[in-house]
């Protein structure tokens, strides 16, 4: 089974402001590395600050990714 995932970085943000910053408006998210240290060392990442992480799966409704795009773009 595919879940589609997205990770992202910000200039000048650390990925645990970001996933504050999300949670704050109801988003839930993840930040760290994510057992890939490597590849995000790799992607010229700072591993320690790592990458913010959201997952859509089954249950996720169209208003959920609406409402990630809207608070991303007030985080952001």
């Amino acid at each position: 089974m595919r879940h589609p995932t997205i990770s992202l970085v910000a200039a000048g943000r650390s990925s645990a402001q970001i996933a504050t910053a999300l949670g704050e408006r109801g988003i839930a998210c993840g930040n760290e590395h994510f057992c890939a240290h490597r590849l995000v060392e790799a992607m010229g990442e700072d591993p320690e600050n790592g990458v913010v992480r959201l997952s859509m799966v089954h249950y996720t409704s169209p208003d959920d990714v609406a409402a990630a795009i809207q608070a991303l773009d007030q985080v952001l």
